[in-house]
């Protein structure tokens, strides 16, 4: 009689890793703002365990919001500061398969925290006649702002001017700048008036007088 033969094959199949996708990948926004980061993997039936590691300042239980199910997971910053959130986010995604061989993959977003310039000081000053005064403005920024002084006219005094000496010093830990201009020469009745410190970065302008 005739026979006719089969042969079974036997196949294992291991998942490839999932992909994950981070949206934005990078982001930049103004303190205080509001911003969600969105990691996903493919639709199916498998389920998806999301890790999320943020920024060495940061706090996760307290500085940001995770909500995850099965194939997405979103980090929620409802108010975002400089020193705590600017930084490096990773979404970690990983697949736990029957056979326990864990398959992994992960995305990284960029987000920068600007401050707008805020000028915290610019005092008055009162000089005698033929004094040197010297017009200080402090400024909280991130990046630094660009600072500029003007004169009585409106009008921009030139930092590399014989008649007056420019100085910067900071920043310090709460991202501070001290702003001096210096009279090089000794004032008089003509100089008295209103001075303007003006400054701009990124994320903003601000401008002050002072007497």
């Amino acid at each position: 009689t005739g026979q006719t033969r089969t042969s079974l094959h036997l196949a294992s199949t291991i998942g490839e890793p999932p992909q994950a996708v981070l949206s934005p990948s990078k982001a930049t926004l103004n303190e205080t703002q509001f911003i969600q980061f969105s990691c996903s993997a493919p639709v199916g039936t498998p389920r998806y365990l999301f890790t999320w590691t943020g920024p060495a300042n940061s706090n996760p239980t307290i500085d940001y919001i995770i909500n995850s199910n099965s194939t997405h997971s979103v980090l929620t910053i409802s108010s975002a500061q400089v020193f705590t959130h600017t930084g490096t986010y990773t979404c970690n995604v990983t697949l736990d398969r029957i056979s326990n061989l864990q398959r992994s993959s992960m995305a990284i977003a960029n987000l920068t925290v600007q401050l707008p310039p805020a000028i915290v000081a610019f005092n008055d000053v009162v000089a005698t006649i033929l004094e040197m005064p010297t017009l200080t403005c402090i400024i909280r920024a991130e990046p630094a702002a660009a600072v500029t002084f003007l004169g009585l006219s409106g009008t921009a005094i030139n930092s590399t001017s014989t008649m007056f000496d420019a100085s910067r010093t900071g920043p310090d830990g709460n991202f501070t700048y001290i702003h001096q201009l210096t009279f090089l020469r000794a004032v008089v009745l003509d100089d008295a008036g209103f001075y303007t410190c003006a400054a701009s970065n990124a994320a903003g302008d601000v401008m002050a007088n002072s007497l």
